[in-house]
């Protein structure tokens, strides 16, 4: 498997990038767990007070779906954390002069320590 950085940056990437490291995507989490909660919120009291729920069970299907969507995003964040800290890593290697032994497909580390 090759890592390769992007040669250059689109509009798309752009847009991307703004909206999994700034405020829209935090704030869509909060509000999709909170609507979730408001849907169910009358069935769980109910269910406190007397035992038993009435309400429809779309309103159920409803909170998980919401609560999927929210973690789906939160899961595409540290993903996309975690994909920065490899490219600054592939970027470190590069400016060290480290590079990947393309015939044997060795990681730059074990190829750095074979050449020694």
């Amino acid at each position: 498997m090759t890592l390769r950085l992007p040669e250059v940056r689109t509009p798309f990437h752009s847009a991307m990038r703004w909206l999994l490291r700034r405020g829209p995507l935090w704030t869509a989490i909060s509000l999709l767990v909170v609507a979730a909660a408001f849907i169910v919120a009358p069935s769980f009291l109910e269910l406190v007070k007397t035992g038993a729920t009435y309400e429809h069970w779309s309103r159920f299907i409803a909170a998980a779906t919401f609560v999927s969507i929210a973690v789906t995003l939160l899961v595409t964040r540290v993903l996309d954390y975690s994909l920065d800290l490899i490219a600054d890593r592939l970027a470190y290697l590069a400016s060290q002069g480290w590079q990947t032994d393309a015939a044997t497909r060795t990681p730059p580390a074990v190829a750095r320590l074979g050449n020694r």
